[in-house]
């Protein structure tokens, strides 16, 4: 069968050595199918030498009944006259082993064209096939994984598009994970979120290296919701920078660290600022008002005759007393003024960014109207009580808040002695 080769000029031994090397196994079949030619790759799958394959047919060397398809294509390929490209599985007798062929089948003709067999080259990918087999799997049970699991996990690049998002991220933004795909976040978060988001990516691209990060999202419906996410920088095999991304929705845990910080932080009663809260954070607003040079100022309060209340109406009516006293006190004050309760029936409020004389202002009003607001106690019992406040503000003492909270305290005792239902600024 190497004669045609040899005309032109290939010697025999080339020929040779060029066919045993080209990786795949290479045979000439007559139209019985018996063996004509096979090359070094047939000759070490069958375990025999070329004398005693020339002249036997795939029945000696494959079980056929397994190996159905392996003669179908052979005979096509011969009764039709066509060029075959196939995959074939075929089982050797010796071993019983599955061996995965893609194979090129063509007719043979002799020099009246007449088909006189067929010859073909296998190139054995059953390696491949098990290869791609197996990533199949992995890559089935990783999308498995990834669309069940109750965390959000993608991949963005530098520019914040999503190269993916699994199904907890689309049901996130009710979108569809194929939506998702080549979109820029910006289009699922308002501005401040995208900000936010972007810049936690931005530092994760920076260093290089694994970032976590508390989260703050909104929900198509303004819901805000809170994650904790791990953010891990990867490389691409075409050199492309990405995140990878997995955020898991914490909105319930962190919600109840809220609270319960904020219960750390309040009186149980009144609802109000507790005394350590109230000094931890004048503290920190004396010190930036300093820095500032804007005037902060303290009213120290104090219900006048509380113990004549629990005496002659009741320890739950001096209850309900401070509770109603501590609503229209919240209600007295700005937004961004803290009031607590920093005794039995002490108060104290802190004025952000306030001078002495509006102070003093905020003072007179609280006087003026916790004496025309009657309480309503039980059984219809109404009672009107009064307060006596002391009023100090930053420059008088510069130093520790204890001392600022001091001369107020101190002014509030003024006031007291001095009659109460009134207000004390001046020592």
């Amino acid at each position: 069968m190497l004669e045609p080769l040899k005309n032109i000029g290939i010697p025999s031994d080339i020929l040779t050595t060029v066919l045993d090397n080209v990786g795949a196994c290479v045979y000439v079949k007559d139209r019985s199918g018996r063996y004509i030619y096979a090359n070094r790759q047939v000759q070490e799958l069958f375990g025999h030498s070329l004398e005693d394959i020339i002249g036997k047919s795939d029945e000696a060397f494959f079980d056929l009944e397994r190996s159905a398809q392996l003669k179908e294509n052979d005979d096509w390929v011969i009764s039709k006259g066509k060029v075959l490209e196939s995959e074939e599985a075929n089982y050797l007798k010796s071993t019983g082993e599955r061996h995965i062929y893609l194979t090129v089948k063509q007719p043979l003709y002799d020099d009246n064209q007449q088909i006189i067999g067929m010859f073909g080259i296998s190139t054995d990918i059953t390696a491949e096939k098990k290869l791609a087999r197996e990533l199949k799997q992995q890559n089935e049970m990783l999308n498995i994984l990834m669309d069940n699991i109750d965390s959000s996990i993608y991949m963005l690049t530098e520019d914040n598009h999503l190269i993916y998002g699994n199904r907890s991220l689309a049901e996130q933004f009710q979108r569809t994970q194929a939506e998702l795909r080549n979109m820029n976040i910006s289009e699922l978060v308002d501005e401040q979120t995208f900000k936010a988001l972007a810049e936690h990516n931005r530092k994760v691209f920076e260093s290089g290296e694994t970032q976590k990060f508390k989260e703050e999202v909104r929900t198509a419906d303004g819901e805000r919701r809170f994650y904790w996410s791990v953010k891990v920088p990867y490389t691409l095999a075409d050199e492309q920078r990405v995140i990878v991304g997995l955020s898991t929705d914490m909105t319930e845990t962190f919600l109840l660290q809220e609270r319960l910080r904020e219960q750390s932080n309040r009186d149980p009663m009144t609802g109000l600022y507790n005394r350590r809260f109230f000094f931890d954070f004048a503290e920190k607003t004396m010190a930036e008002s300093e820095r500032s040079g804007r005037a902060t100022s303290t009213l120290v309060i104090d219900v006048d005759d509380f113990k004549n209340i629990n005496d002659n109406y009741g320890h739950p009516a001096g209850d309900r007393v401070l509770k109603d006293f501590s609503a229209l006190l919240e209600r007295l004050v700005r937004k961004g003024d803290i009031v607590a309760r920093v005794g039995g029936e002490e108060f104290a409020v802190l004025l952000p960014n306030t001078g002495y004389q509006q102070a003093v202002d905020v003072a007179r009003r609280i006087c003026e109207q916790t004496r025309i607001t009657p309480i309503k106690l039980a059984n219809d019992q109404v009672v009107n009580v009064t307060v006596s406040i002391g009023v100090a503000d930053n420059p008088a003492s510069k130093g520790l808040y204890e001392t600022i909270y001091g001369k107020a305290d101190a002014r509030l005792y003024l006031a007291k002695n001095n009659g109460r239902d009134q207000i004390c600024a001046q020592d």
